[in-house]
């Protein structure tokens, strides 16, 4: 990390540039609502933010009698990211699964409700959307944050009976998630995808009106 002497005669503290990067690359997906929260969060709770432009991790201008204790915590505010990065690839999983539920209910009309998926086996969905008053699934939906997510919904979908509910796979394709080549092994295959690429939400009317076609076909 750099102590830097800025024009005003202030200083502030940085890193090279090379911390949030290398810590994405481990697998910390900061566009994720929940995981971007805890990242924002723990830096701020020691004095410093990150910059995506310049991919820094800095604190705000400060005083040189300031320098010292904002420097230990700075390396705190390192420290507790790293362990963040860190985060099993379940949960990295679950927290995908509850963005996803997040936003479906976000953007739901009051004939859905949205709930996750009390079983833990590999091959169940993560969120069940269910018609109000109805006691069986309107729909089926898989969170595919990795390539072995998106398997796992293939393998469902291959071996899924002619009673089984209809199902969907939203798939994260931005940085970390699902590789293009298993996406595209997954629209071949038949198998439908919301798939998310950015910050629009057009993933969420595609679900939406999925459980719309099935709950009219019931």
């Amino acid at each position: 990390m750099y102590v830097v002497h800025d024009d005003d005669g202030l200083w502030h503290i940085e890193d090279d540039g090379t911390v949030l990067p290398d810590a994405m690359a481990a697998g910390l997906d900061i566009e994720s609502g929940v995981r971007e929260s805890l990242l924002r969060g723990i830096l701020a709770s020691e004095g410093a933010e990150y910059d995506l432009e310049t991919f820094q991790i800095r604190t705000p201008p400060l005083s040189e009698a300031e320098i010292s204790d904002a420097a230990m915590r700075f390396v705190s505010a390192l420290i507790r990211m790293q362990d963040l990065a860190l985060l099993s690839k379940e949960n990295v999983k679950a927290s995908f699964a509850e963005d996803v539920a997040r936003a479906l209910r976000e953007r739901k009309s009051d004939n859905y409700e949205i709930v996750m998926n009390d079983k833990h086996d590999t091959l169940s969905p993560d969120i069940l959307i269910r018609k109000v008053g109805y006691g069986f699934n309107q729909l089926r939906v898989y969170a595919a944050s990795s390539d072995v997510r998106i398997l796992e919904a293939m393998i469902s979908y291959k071996s899924a009976n002619v009673d089984d509910s209809p199902m969907v796979a939203v798939v994260n394709r931005r940085r970390g998630g699902v590789s293009e080549k298993r996406t595209i092994t997954a629209t071949n295959m038949g198998l439908p995808l919301a798939v998310v690429h950015d910050d629009s939400y057009d993933w969420v009317d595609r679900v939406l009106n999925a459980a719309d076609t099935s709950a009219r076909t019931a």
